[in-house]
């Protein structure tokens, strides 16, 4: 949960700040240049993870509109089965045809 959480990146990116500040500085650069510091990362991790889950609960409400209207329409591309008579006269069409 702390890795998901960003914990395990705060924890590092404190570590690597004590070892040396030169490492830090050219590790993290993007970050640094980002706005990211270890103090907000693990905010930054929640704050996406809720955005995530709003966008997967969205989809979900979306699917279910989705059902509602197809049920609405009907199955407007699905083929009608064909009759016993009415495949017996296509058969023969399609014969006469070849016969020609």
């Amino acid at each position: 949960d702390d890795k998901i959480k960003g914990r395990g990146l705060q924890n590092y990116l404190k570590m690597v700040k004590e070892e040396s500040e030169e490492k830090y500085n050219k590790q993290f650069s993007s970050f640094k240049k980002a706005g990211v510091t270890e103090n907000n990362v693990v905010e930054i991790y929640e704050s996406a993870i809720q955005k995530i889950n709003e966008f997967s609960y969205k989809q979900k409400e979306n699917k279910n509109v989705d059902k509602k209207k197809y049920k609405e329409t009907g199955m407007k591309y699905q083929q009608q089965k064909l009759s016993l008579t009415e495949r017996k006269e296509r058969i023969a069409r399609k014969l006469e045809t070849l016969a020609e």
